[in-house]
């Protein structure tokens, strides 16, 4: 779990950073980092729900 949580807070660190770059220098090369790290959120939050929703079904 604590692998789960730090790899969570070391991709949302990620795209502040790369929002951040790409307001001060304008590349674009930045956005599309942003847009992909926050695909792998949104993907990382689904895997979560559905384990932890199938893992309260099996009341385990």
């Amino acid at each position: 779990m604590i692998f789960l949580k730090l790899s969570i807070f070391i991709l949302c660190i990620f795209l502040g950073l790369m929002i951040a770059l790409f307001i001060f220098t304008k590349n674009r090369k930045y956005l599309f980092l942003a847009r992909d790290t926050i695909k792998y959120l949104i993907s990382l939050a689904l895997v979560i729900a559905i384990i932890y929703f199938s893992l309260r079904y099996l009341h385990l």
